[in-house]
């Protein structure tokens, strides 16, 4: 049996092998391992939380060992956040399993982690029976107000890119960017009459929002990319659907380049000038049986019936 150890990039954190290759090969490499020629990799990012946000992790193995260990780069105390450990992070649990050919059960852990009480510059291994693999930096600090928040899930139960959503999985991001620019549109329906005239048949108000990224390493535009995927984006607790893809520009200068981006993306508000449609909806119409007999008295008396109640009427 092979063994087979998967972490999707619709997690919240990006991972990487801890096997460095042995050429140009920045997919596998830590951002700030990153070293090639004419390259300017002094800018240092991570992933940005808010003091309380929670980090949402899922993995795909068929192994055994999944030991979480939690660096604090400033001091070098490494916690272990394996089990459940109280402030900290919830156990491993088990969403989902596959019986597969080549790797006998694959099964979906996912695990929680908290940072009510972190502070700084940390980053997060995970130790596999084959394989190692490590978050790209994280910092976590008091960050509401210059970050946007993001999230991503999915509305349907199953297998998402990678990614097993039953319902309660929430991934988040805080975005160093600005929210900030609103470009109004409208869908109009309209139709040419027999004597050239257009009439509008119908038209709907359109709610177009531009997330201006900030200078961004290129895992967090990878990040933001990769999960523009599933169904269910929102920023700011606000839900949005993307109107057209991401528009990126690598930061260079002269003959330097760095590991940074820079760009836009347009969101479209999802439930804007939503309305409920009354004349559409019918009341419930009720169905009575009609029956008519006599009382003990010899009166005659009607009987209304429907699914649940007799109604009397002398």
């Amino acid at each position: 049996m092979s063994n087979y150890v998967k972490i999707s990039q619709l997690n919240s954190l990006t991972f990487r092998n801890t096997a460095k290759p042995s050429y140009q090969n920045f997919h596998n490499t830590l951002d700030c391992n990153e070293n090639y020629p004419n390259f300017d990799n002094s800018n240092s990012f991570y992933h940005a939380f808010h003091i309380g946000d929670t980090i949402l992790i899922q993995v795909a193995t068929n192994n055994t060992a999944k030991t979480v260990t939690l660096i604090n780069l400033e001091t070098g105390i490494e916690t272990d956040l394996t089990a459940a450990v109280a402030g900290y992070s919830t156990a491993w649990s088990s969403v989902k399993s596959f019986i597969t050919t080549d790797y006998d059960t694959v099964y979906f852990y996912q695990k929680t982690i908290y940072t009510s009480l972190l502070s700084g510059y940390y980053e997060i291994t995970i130790e596999f029976d084959s394989d190692n693999v490590v978050s790209e930096l994280i910092r976590v600090y008091d960050c509401d107000e210059e970050t946007v928040l993001y999230n991503w899930t999915n509305s349907e139960t199953g297998l998402r890119k990678g990614i097993y959503f039953d319902g309660t999985q929430q991934f988040y991001l805080r975005i160093p960017s600005r929210f900030v620019t609103f470009e109004p549109g409208i869908n109009i329906l309209t139709n040419e009459s027999f004597d050239n005239k257009l009439e509008a048949l119908q038209s709907n108000a359109l709610f177009y929002a531009i997330l201006e990224l900030d200078a961004l390493p290129r895992f967090i535009v990878e990040k933001i990319n990769v999960s523009l995927q599933v169904d269910t984006k929102k920023i700011n607790g606000e839900q949005y659907e993307v109107e057209s893809g991401m528009e990126v520009e690598h930061i260079k200068s002269n003959n330097i380049a760095t590991n940074i981006y820079t760009g836009s993306l347009k969101f479209r508000l999802y439930d804007y000038e939503s309305y409920p449609n009354f004349e559409g909806i019918e009341a419930e119409e009720t169905y009575y049986l009609l029956s008519d007999s006599f009382n003990n008295e010899g009166q005659e008396e009607i009987i209304l019936i429907n699914e649940t109640d007799i109604i009397l009427i002398q």
